[in-house]
C-alpha cells in the first residue's frame, strides 16, 4: 500500500512508521506538529484552546506539503493538531483516513489540549484506541468504527 502517515518522525510514531516500511508498504511522512505556530506565547494559546485556531493553517500547510501521488489510505497517529477540515479533505482526496491514538485525548488531565482532535473524531473512517474505557468514550463523540488493539513496541527500534 502507499500510505499517507501523518504523525512524528520521532518516537513510537516514527517506530509505528518504520514497521510499515518493514511490512512492505511505502510510507510518505508528514508531520502535522512541526505546522503549529511556533513561539512560547503561541505555543501556550495552542495549548490552551486545543489547535482550534490553527486548524485551517495546519491544514493548508500538510495539504500543500503533499506530492501529487495517490495514497490507498491516510494514517494519522495521535492526531492533536488534525481537524475535521483536513481529513474530509484527505478523504475526498485519498479515500479512507484511520487515527491510532496511544494517548488519552478523552480524559480531563490535558484540560482542552485535544479539542481540535475531539472535533475530528466523527469525520475518521477508523478510531484505533488502547484502552478500553476510549472505546465508549470515542463513539460518544460519534466515532464511526472503533476498534480497540493493545499497546504494543517496535522489536527492531528497542532491540
Amino acid at each position: 500500500m502507499n500510505i499517507l502517515y501523518l504523525g512524528r518522525a520521532t518516537g513510537t510514531a516514527g517506530h509505528r512508521a518504520g514497521a510499515l516500511r518493514r511490512l512492505g508498504h511505502t510510507v510518505h511522512q508528514v508531520d502535522p506538529d512541526r505546522m503549529v505556530p511556533a513561539g512560547r506565547l503561541r505555543a501556550r494559546l495552542h495549548w490552551e484552546t486545543g489547535g482550534i485556531l490553527a486548524e485551517k493553517t495546519v491544514a493548508a500547510q500538510v495539504l500543500a506539503a503533499l506530492e501529487d501521488t495517490g495514497f490507498d489510505l491516510t494514517w494519522v497517529d495521535s492526531g492533536r493538531n488534525v481537524g475535521p477540515i483536513l481529513v474530509r479533505e484527505l478523504q475526498q482526496r485519498y479515500g479512507p483516513v484511520v487515527n491510532y491514538n496511544v494517548d488519552d485525548p478523552y480524559g480531563r488531565r490535558d484540560r482542552f489540549a485535544w479539542s481540535l482532535y475531539k472535533k475530528a473524531v466523527p469525520t475518521y473512517n477508523l478510531v484505533v484506541v488502547v484502552r478500553e474505557e476510549n472505546v465508549a468514550e470515542a463513539i460518544a463523540l460519534g466515532a464511526k468504527k472503533v476498534l480497540r488493539v493493545y499497546r504494543s513496541a517496535d522489536e527492531v527500534a528497542h532491540a
